[in-house]
């Protein structure tokens, strides 16, 4: 489901080399470059000043700062989504002074972005689902000719049958989303909150009074902006309540950030409501509220543990600063691509919350915190999608002298681990704990 995004990752790292921060930058481009294109988008189907206003809302909702944050494919899929959008606009709204050939070269373009956006993201096929009820409603109200929307009918069949065989792929790998729980009691806060404003309640309940206002007055101006209004309408409730049926009638799907795509109508709905303002002051106020709500969110996601409570880079810090200091790796054995050390190693114990996957997770997010460590209880070959873990045993920590054990707290195998480590002569020298991951440093005695 991400494997195009993966590749292009691994083309970007082959560039300019791995870091958290180069993992993050297509990121940070995708989402400044989709606030351009929504300005745009917006300033073809209505105003400039609305424009504006949608690019400053999107550009604060904590949802898009989280996308443009993290190492993920969603800010790249939002941004595809919504230059998709942006073409479909411009081939719908094709004027009789216009060549022909201008008109093919957007039904072309449009073809093109969506079915590269599918690769990308399976999911964001909904948002092509949106597009096909926003060209239904313009047919119905008599604001689309039939033979307008044949080309928009070709364009969505080319892109879904050359995107099948990923599809159907997906789904015969769907075991790799199988922690995805059920709907249940806690669905609602999920789409209400979650989705869109995560960890910001407050911006939440503020945001959805101004969107449902927003939708009030873009169905009440549809006769004079009906393009806008079904594609903020059709974008805010169709991926959510395609995916939330798909969760009920064929297997747990949902999951509140995979609609991150839908950010541009949320804006455009909470933008619709500023610009109804009647004066200047009051739009700047407003503008100004939207910012100031944002703020807490804006800041929170920059804590050291805003992921998910992720501990990583405070273990890998950790990690790399004590082996320095107690030199527990040879000279020059720590640049990446070094031999490991034959005397300093580290075991890599459980993950929380992921069964099947391992705190290796660390090594690969920060490499070079253990850079010259010997990876003691590494699976060879690697089996299946993640890498995990050959069962450790005193042999496999023969020849080393000092061992780090890093594993998620609360571990239901840390006994058994530390069992091993005395069999094969180790005694405990230190321990470190963080809030989800435990260090421990294991010496030979």
């Amino acid at each position: 489901m991400h494997a195009l995004y993966y590749w292009l990752l691994h083309q970007w790292f082959e560039l300019v080399g791995y870091s958290a921060f180069a993992l993050r930058v297509p990121s940070i481009v995708a989402a400044g470059v989709t606030v351009t294109v929504t300005v745009l988008l917006v300033e073809r189907l209505a105003s400039r000043r609305l424009a504006l206003i949608t690019g400053v809302v999107l550009l604060v909702l904590p949802r898009f700062t989280w996308a443009g944050g993290e190492g993920r494919s969603y800010a790249l899929s939002l941004l595809l989504v919504t230059l998709a959008s942006l073409l479909l606009v411009c081939a719908l709204q094709y004027r009789g002074d216009a060549s022909p050939r201008r008109r093919r070269l957007y039904w072309v373009a449009y073809a093109v972005v969506t079915g590269l956006s599918i690769v990308l993201y399976l999911y964001v096929a909904l948002a092509l689902v949106a597009h096909a009820a926003v060209v239904a409603v313009l047919l119905i109200a008599r604001r689309l000719r039939w033979r307008e929307a044949v080309p928009f009918a070709i364009t969505a069949a080319a892109a879904v049958l050359s995107t099948w065989p990923l599809t159907v792929l997906a789904e015969r790998q769907k075991g790799q989303v199988s922690w995805i729980h059920p709907l249940d009691a806690t669905t609602p806060h999920a789409v209400l909150v979650t989705q869109y404003f995560p960890k910001a309640a407050p911006f939440a309940l503020v945001a959805w009074l101004m969107i449902a206002l927003g939708g009030a007055l873009l169905v009440r101006g549809f006769a004079r902006r009906p393009l806008l209004a079904t594609l903020t309408i059709a974008l805010l409730t169709v991926p959510t309540l395609g995916l939330l049926a798909a969760s009920v009638a064929l297997t747990p799907l949902y999951s509140p950030r995979y609609l991150t795509f839908c950010l541009p109508a949320v804006a455009i709905a909470m933008a619709v409501v500023v610009d109804a303002l009647p004066r200047r002051a009051l739009r700047i106020v407003g503008v100004a509220l939207i910012v100031a709500l944002a703020v807490p969110s804006y800041v929170g996601q920059r804590m050291p543990e805003a992921k998910q409570h992720s501990d990583w880079n405070q273990v890998a810090d950790h990690l790399a600063a004590r082996t320095a200091e107690l030199g527990l790796i040879e000279t020059g054995s720590g640049a990446p691509g070094a031999a490991p050390s034959t005397t300093a190693g580290i075991v890599w114990g459980g993950l929380r919350g992921h069964p099947t996957v391992t705190s290796r997770v660390i090594a690969q997010s920060y490499p070079q915190a253990v850079a010259g460590l010997g990876d003691v209880n590494a699976s060879s070959p690697p089996r299946g999608l993640w890498e995990r873990n050959t069962a450790l045993d005193p042999a496999l920590l023969s020849g080393y002298d000092d061992v780090w054990y890093v594993v998620s707290n609360h571990s239901e195998t840390q006994d058994e681990k530390f069992a091993v480590f005395r069999d094969a002569g180790f005694e405990l020298r230190e321990t470190t704990r963080f809030s989800r991951t435990d260090v421990y440093l294991f010496e030979r005695g």
